[in-house]
């Protein structure tokens, strides 16, 4: 994915949702090329989805993607 995504335009995009045990997850997914990519799903737990919440959680996302 690194050289699918070298010099291109990306969007990083970030939801709520539950998994199979019906258990919050916030899911992260990268846009390119008009095609979308899993990121990360992070169990948020008993966590208050607060938008300091979601905020750190996508900086550590965004990190991710400009390292891995």
């Amino acid at each position: 994915m690194k050289t699918l995504f070298n010099k291109k335009m990306c969007v990083i995009s970030q939801d709520g949702w539950s998994n199979i045990h019906c258990e919050p997850i916030i899911a992260t997914t990268i846009h390119c090329d008009g095609k979308t990519y899993p990121l990360d799903f992070v169990s948020t737990g008993s966590e208050s989805k607060t938008a300091t919440y979601c905020f750190e959680a996508a900086k550590k996302s965004i990190l991710k993607a400009e390292t891995e």
